[in-house]
């Protein structure tokens, strides 16, 4: 039996923290069977189509980097990936881009506003 807590992770006090960055912070926890902890992955987070391009600058993918370099060298951490998944509205993150591809990347400085937005949006 699931029971949903109603919580997120840093909200569990069982569970150690994560910093805000991480993907998992999205996400409501559950405790399955009383006593093991999940995530309920069912919710997403979209960026609004028509965003003012003010806010991103665009970079074009070399060699074959995974999701995760990507986000460390715009944003100094591998925590961010799914950040940039989601901007560009990537459905598989297991899928590297093509050398070439053009992607939009969140300005670093509107990173810290953004994670609080959907933060305080649970």
């Amino acid at each position: 039996m699931k029971i949903e807590l109603n919580k997120h992770h840093n909200e569990v006090p069982e569970l150690g923290d994560l910093d805000i960055g991480s993907y998992e912070n999205i996400f409501n926890m559950y405790k399955d069977e009383g006593e093991f902890f999940a995530y309920n992955i069912l919710r997403s987070v979209h960026f609004p189509a028509d965003m003012d391009n003010e806010f991103f600058y665009f970079y074009r993918v070399e060699n074959n980097k995974v999701w995760t370099r990507i986000s460390f060298d715009h944003y100094g951490t591998i925590q961010l990936w799914w950040l940039i998944c989601l901007v560009n509205k990537i459905m598989n993150p297991v899928t590297l881009p093509d050398p070439g591809t053009v992607i939009r990347v969140l300005k670093p400085q509107y990173v810290s506003q953004v994670l609080e937005q959907i933060a305080t949006s649970k």
